[in-house]
């Protein structure tokens, strides 16, 4: 399959749409690591960073958390294979 091409866009950094979510997370990064301080290399303590910030529960997933989700595909996923 050579010679396919797919339409691709990329926005630019300061394109409204992109934005938001970057500043949102960069935030709460800055919550846990305000600048000048050293980054540990603990990845424990990076694990529950990373866990606390990607796991609230999101409007779109009707306020369920991503986890909750995931499990819940799984559940019918199982099920329906048997």
């Amino acid at each position: 399959m050579t010679g396919m091409t797919v339409p691709a866009s990329i926005s630019p950094r300061s394109a409204s749409r992109s934005s938001g979510r970057s500043t949102v997370t960069n935030r709460l990064i800055r919550e846990y690591l305000p600048k000048g301080t050293e980054i540990t290399t603990d990845r424990g303590y990076l694990a529950t960073i990373a866990t606390e910030i990607n796991m609230p529960p999101r409007h779109i997933l009707g306020f369920r958390t991503p986890a909750e989700v995931f499990a819940d595909l799984r559940t019918s996923a199982t099920a329906s294979t048997g």
